[in-house]
């Protein structure tokens, strides 16, 4: 069960972060449904999700179904944007898309509440990594970092700082 679930989220995470440009993003937001930048980004799910799942056709009911919801979430959100907190908006559309990959995955292959897969190695492994690069990765560059003593900054000597806010 975890090997297709992970697979469908790769094809997500890919879709929605990486290949998903600000100007995609802003464009959706402006025109919705009108916009070309919402097909296209339904196009590189259904790429991602045939890559991913290497071109098998026994999945393509799934297939048919992530991308189908995937639109009419991302619609829901784009409508929702004038009236919901947007940060809010942002977890509540991803929640809605695992929720789908979670029911896609069900489909596939039977639902086991077990919970043996995370003492196995590679689960301990990606477990251990998490962790160094959450948490012990800042308290090494801090370690670094406070090996230099910063003096008090003038104004006058800093550079002017931009704020540049962040879209999704």
């Amino acid at each position: 069960m975890i090997d297709l679930f992970l697979k469908l989220l790769l094809a997500h995470v890919l879709g929605d972060f990486v290949l998903q440009s600000e100007k995609w993003v802003l464009d959706k937001m402006a025109k919705k449904h009108r916009s070309k930048y919402l097909y296209m980004h339904l196009l590189v799910h259904l790429s991602l999700l045939f890559v991913i799942l290497q071109f098998n056709i026994y999945y393509w009911m799934g297939i048919i179904l992530i991308v189908i919801s995937h639109g009419l979430i991302d619609l829901a959100k784009l409508h929702a944007q004038a009236f919901i907190d947007a940060r809010f908006n942002f977890f509540l559309d991803q929640f809605a898309h695992i929720c789908i990959l979670v029911l896609v995955t069900s489909m596939y292959v039977p639902v086991e509440l077990s919970w043996n897969w995370i003492f196995q190695p590679q689960t301990m492994l990606f477990l251990v990594t998490l962790v160094c690069v959450s948490f012990v990765s800042s308290i090494i560059m801090k370690l670094f970092i406070g090996a230099w003593k910063i003096e008090e900054e003038h104004e006058s000597d800093s550079l002017k700082m931009q704020v540049n806010t962040l879209v999704f």
